[in-house]
């Protein structure tokens, strides 16, 4: 498959975005750390003469894994301000750090719209390969499948698709955010579609087309412990619902709790916010009116839409930043609040990714939906 064809593949596929209104960081091109980050190697700032200027230059730092990009008025590690910006915030700590993000890097996209004028908004970048998903003797996947749905087996195309942030604005906050990753796989008139949410993934099968978002969203809410749902489908664009702030990507809009995972569960760390009908990334080949009549029909409130379109799609494999293997802001000793490295692309796409998925779904307790809390 050439590159224009994996890029026509992308695009036809490119999902439409949905962001809380009061997200203040779109998926942006990834340059744009470069141009307002300083290189840092074991806590100490590169000299001028080995800063990276591009993303190129970013590619070949030696010995990249000892090295981090640093927004440079933006302390992760201290939590300092700078005296420049001292009389515009009003916080303390993290959350005056978060504030000054904001202030210098985020944007209030529901008074002010979505910038056309900004080369870096909105964009993503994607990987198309084959995976073939095989049989394996004894396994209980396969012996169950071969006798219910033999058709699940075979070769798939398989669409990654990267999203890149300048700041990760949650619970934890870090600078860089390579998240809302989706995958798409697609094999004749079967497909599914993986969204990523934190450490946990969400499967679903990805339909030709999708009607009423009522009657979807109703099917989600009644659904079955470890049942197989559909995502939403519009012109083969699957709908796609980032977190407030978080930026992980889900199959629904709604509310979810996250704990720690310890003894008892009963330590919450994070709450993830969805909606519809706010904040919307478009592919190239869908209209502004065609959503507005899309939610019309379910009664979904239009007037306050704001739109935005998908710049160019890059393909990672042709990017020479896949070479750095340092991440992509500061390096904090707090857990969870460091910078991340490069989207999962140096490994190749694994078959056994998609088998995972398939026998492991599990949808917390019976529905995405629980603690609905979607705009409607």
């Amino acid at each position: 498959m050439t590159d224009a064809e994996k890029l026509d593949l992308v695009k036809k596929h490119a999902p439409v975005l949905w962001l809380h209104e009061r997200e203040a960081f779109l998926p942006t091109d990834c340059t744009e750390a470069v141009e307002i980050s300083d290189l840092y190697r074991k806590h100490k700032r590169v000299p001028d003469s080995q800063q990276p200027h591009d993303l190129a230059g970013l590619a070949n730092v030696p010995n990249s894994e000892q090295c981090y990009l640093k927004i440079r008025d933006l302390d992760m590690r201290t939590f300092e301000i700078p005296p420049a910006f001292s009389k515009v915030i009003n916080s303390m700590g993290p959350a005056a750090v978060a504030e000054l993000a904001r202030f210098r890097y985020g944007g209030d996209y529901m008074t002010d719209g979505i910038p056309t004028d900004d080369l870096n908004l909105p964009k993503y970048y994607a990987r198309v390969s084959e995976v073939n998903l095989k049989p394996e003797s004894g396994d209980p996947f396969t012996v169950s499948h071969q006798r219910s749905d033999p058709d699940i087996f075979g070769r798939y195309t398989f669409i990654e698709y990267f999203f890149y942030y300048i700041y990760n604005d949650a619970w934890n906050q870090h600078q860089g955010d390579w998240d809302s990753m989706v995958e798409v796989y697609i094999k004749n008139d079967r497909s599914y579609m993986i969204t990523h949410l934190h450490t946990v993934q969400w499967i679903c099968k990805l339909p030709t087309s999708s009607a009423d978002i009522n009657s979807w969203l109703a099917s989600w809410d009644s659904l079955e412990k470890e049942d197989l749902c559909q995502a939403y489908v519009l012109n083969d664009h699957p709908y796609v619902f980032v977190a407030r702030g978080a930026h992980a990507g889900y199959p629904t809009p709604g509310y979810s709790v996250h704990g720690a995972g310890l003894p008892g569960d009963d330590f919450l760390t994070n709450t993830d916010e969805r909606q519809i009908g706010r904040l919307c990334i478009l592919p190239h080949n869908v209209s502004e009116e065609t959503i507005r009549t899309n939610l019309r029909v379910s009664n979904i409130e239009v007037n306050k839409l704001r739109f935005g379109k998908w710049r160019e799609p890059e393909l990672v494999s042709n990017q020479a930043w896949r070479g750095f293997k340092g991440k992509w802001g500061e390096d904090t000793k707090y857990r969870g609040w460091d910078g991340p490295q490069n989207p999962p692309i140096s490994k190749r796409p694994n078959w056994r990714n998609l088998k995972n998925a398939l026998q492991n779904v599990d949808y917390e307790g019976g529905s995405v939906l629980l603690n609905w809390h979607g705009v409607r």
